[in-house]
């Protein structure tokens, strides 16, 4: 499953990934941060190489960081 998300830029560079923008709302995956956390604190996400970590703070937000 890739749900990539692009930059405004990402069309013309990757055509072959799809803008995020231009897709209808209904089309768009919807993931709950339930179903990302899977009950923890933080979790890490690779992406192109690089590793990310989704942290869910004392406030109940989300918060990504490289």
């Amino acid at each position: 499953m890739d749900y990539a998300m692009t930059r405004a830029g990402d069309a013309q560079a990757r055509p072959d990934r799809a803008n995020a923008v231009d897709m209808p709302h209904a089309e768009i995956p919807l993931i709950s941060s339930d179903g990302l956390l899977r009950g923890a604190r933080r979790v890490r996400i690779e992406h192109d190489g690089a590793v990310y970590t989704l942290h869910l703070t004392r406030q109940n937000k989300l918060l990504l960081t490289k």
